[in-house]
């Protein structure tokens, strides 16, 4: 079994609906068990049938993706109620979003969207590859998702596709949105891919350090380098620089 950690935050959750199932967590909300040797403090202990392959926190709850089970986990961030929803196509890659639950579906070569107080599939984009990462769009809560095909596609809320996928090759194993654009890594020696927002599917390859694989932002794109480097940069038009 997995276990995950989550820290904790002031939120409810809904009434919970008919068709799911509810596991109370062990132990009080607020026990704090410290952790030998690692001087961290562990708040809560989620555990789960089989091996997680994503964990995701929305504004309510943590949700958690078990592809070999078909399931997913929604945990209640302050009270701790679990409850275990079905997921087909087996369920790898997850964003919470303040519209819809994104869950990739590996098998079905599928973005599947669901609804997070019902826990019911509501859509489905079908893909060209299986999907490999997921980011939210914080301004309509629409989601871009990378697949193995080197396709990175926009599906709006709906499950429809919009525009024209942009291509990362080899395909991306990290993507992130923000900074007027969407990121990629792909490992490879331009490794950095920034694609259009707009619907042309249009991108630009950069050389961001060796081999970068991971991304992500906060006053600036910072990239992970195969290497072990650790790298941050100024997306400005005209100023991007390593």
């Amino acid at each position: 079994a997995g276990v995950l950690i989550a820290t904790l935050s002031d939120v409810r959750t809904p009434p919970g609906k008919t068709g799911v199932r509810s596991t109370p967590t062990t132990g009080s909300a607020a026990t704090q068990i410290k952790l030998q040797g690692s001087g961290l403090t562990a708040e809560r202990t989620i555990s789960v049938s089989s091996l997680p392959s994503s964990v995701s926190v929305g504004r309510r709850n943590v949700w958690i993706s078990l592809p070999d089970s078909g399931e997913l986990i929604r945990s209640n961030l302050r009270s701790g109620t679990r409850r275990i929803f079905p997921a087909s196509g087996h369920p790898t890659a997850l964003a919470a979003g303040f519209r819809a639950l994104w869950v990739a579906q590996a098998a079905s070569r599928s973005l599947a969207q669901f609804n997070g107080d019902s826990g019911a599939q509501v859509a489905a984009a079908t893909l060209p590859g299986s999907p490999l990462a997921i980011a939210l769009d914080q301004h309509d809560g629409s989601a871009w998702v990378a697949d193995s095909s080197g396709a990175i596609s926009h599906v709006a809320v709906g499950g429809a596709v919009v525009g024209t996928p942009a291509h990362s090759d080899p395909a991306a194993k990290s993507i992130a949105w923000g900074e007027g654009w969407l990121w990629a890594a792909n490992g490879a020696a331009n490794g950095l891919v920034r694609v259009s927002l707009d619907a042309s599917g249009s991108s630009t390859a950069y050389a961001a350090g060796q081999r970068p694989i991971a991304v992500t932002l906060d006053q600036g794109v910072w990239i992970a380098n195969a290497n072990g480097h650790v790298t941050r940069f100024d997306p400005r038009p005209g100023q991007l620089r390593v």
